[in-house]
């Protein structure tokens, strides 16, 4: 199936269908958009048919990608990339079985500040969900602008007893489709652990897992963390899977498999 395919495939259905469950439009508009996108000789992405149609606006189209952590999706309804772009990142990601967001940076359609507002927008899963109150995300947001050392959102929110780590860790699996699994209970191999040395493991809070063929399992604590990914693989010439793991997991493996510092 070709990248083309892939898209369409991917987006047609699923967000037609989801925008007809939240009542944002109905059956005859969703088929009047989708036999005005059959007629055009240069494929048009089904939501941009659905604004110039009048059905539904971009801020409500973006606030339901959101919910869905498609980032290629939330990338063009901001107007951060094009269609094109994103095909064209999605052919890169089947050769090569990177993170989308990691080959829109590599391709430099995007910034890491582009990047870092997208994925911000946990925070309005994470209360859409019922996870979090709106005032809460506020006083998150209020303290992440107003603190010297840039926390992450999420840390913050763990910080200010918004929610457990490991009600965060589960959302941004959901969020973000990256497994959550509990290190204990996994069988890590010592001949993945003998790729990364102690100093890079502790640094970038990262433990190797599992090493098949040329793919190097590694648990994150911050699986977002591009630029350590990037490390690591250029370190070991092996491409990462990432799953995440909370603080405590990472904390006791790490004594477990590498010692006492």
């Amino acid at each position: 199936m070709s990248a083309d395919d892939a898209l369409e495939n991917s987006r047609k259905p699923r967000l037609g269908e989801l925008l007809m469950r939240q009542k944002l439009i109905n059956q005859e508009q969703l088929d009047n958009a989708l036999n005005a996108q059959r007629g055009t000789v240069k494929k048009h992405l089904l939501g941009d048919i659905l604004i110039d149609l009048g059905y539904i606006t971009r801020e409500e189209l973006t606030q339901k990608i959101l919910e869905t952590g498609r980032i290629g999706e939330v990338l063009m309804a901001t107007g951060l990339i094009t269609p094109d772009q994103l095909q064209k990142a999605l052919e890169v990601q089947q050769e090569t079985s990177k993170l989308l967001g990691h080959v829109f940076l590599e391709l430099g359609y995007i910034s890491d500040e582009d990047l870092m507002q997208i994925t911000s927008k946990l925070g309005y899963f994470l209360v859409e969900a019922q996870i979090i109150r709106g005032n809460q995300l506020e006083r998150a947001l209020d303290e992440q602008r107003n603190t010297a050392t840039r926390k992450l959102l999420g840390e913050i929110l763990v910080d200010m007893g918004a929610l457990s780590e490991s009600q965060l860790i589960s959302a941004i699996s959901r969020y973000c489709g990256i497994p959550f699994l509990k290190l204990e209970k996994m069988d890590i191999s010592h001949r993945a652990i003998n790729r990364l040395p102690r100093e890079v493991v502790e640094r970038l809070k990262v433990l190797p897992v599992n090493v098949t063929g040329r793919i190097l399992t590694v648990a994150m604590v911050n699986p977002l963390d591009h630029k350590g990914i990037n490390t690591i693989e250029k370190m070991t010439g092996l491409k990462v899977n990432r799953i995440m793991c909370t603080r405590d997991d990472f904390s006791q493996m790490l004594v477990k498999y590498y010692g006492e510092n």
